[in-house]
């Protein structure tokens, strides 16, 4: 029997660490998608994937039972992956380890399918500001339309386009290609 979100919170209000590990496994790739598409390695992605259950258990009494819940933690993965970026820009001067390569290979990657591009690509989206890279992953590595990214990132439909343009847009001069921006 499949359970609404709401109904496993109201759960594991009351105490049920089963309610707690459904939603767990409900949500733990889509969290792990939002670090890894920030970060672009594969243990900080699943340290922020931790990070982000913990906050989400923290908080869980905030949360509306009404409300939509995939939002709701989506934008707690945003907000802790942004704030990951932040702490290694603090810590180290190169934000992206070269060295680290990723244990298994992302959906993401998959669906480029050249490996050269999809480098190409990560590398370009690293250089973006974190907003326009979250709107970016949220859009189109998660495939989130433009509203629940607005709902997401606490934002504007105008802006979520403004920085998915912008975005695409940088991205574009990074990698030397010309034509036209399609959000």
């Amino acid at each position: 029997m499949e359970f609404s979100d709401g109904h496993l919170v109201e759960e594991v209000m009351g105490g049920s660490t089963v309610a707690f590990e459904r939603l767990m496994t409900r949500y733990e790739r889509l969290v792990f998608k939002i670090a890894f598409s920030c970060s672009g390695q594969y243990d900080s992605a699943l340290d922020i994937l931790q990070n982000v259950f913990l906050k989400v258990h923290r908080k869980l009494a905030g949360f509306r039972t009404d409300g939509d819940f995939k939002n709701w933690i989506a934008k707690i993965a945003v907000n802790e992956s942004i704030n990951w970026k932040r702490s290694q820009k603090r810590f180290q001067a190169d934000a992206l380890d070269e060295s680290m390569q990723v244990a298994s290979a992302p959906v993401q990657e998959r669906q480029v399918g050249d490996r050269e591009t999809w480098e190409m690509v990560k590398r370009s989206m690293d250089t973006l500001n974190p907003a326009n890279r979250a709107a970016l992953g949220l859009r189109y590595l998660e495939g989130m339309s433009i509203r629940d990214v607005a709902v997401t990132l606490d934002c504007s439909e105008g802006t979520v386009k403004s920085l998915i343009f912008r975005g695409l847009k940088q991205m574009r001069l990074n990698m030397g290609t010309s034509g036209k921006v399609e959000p």
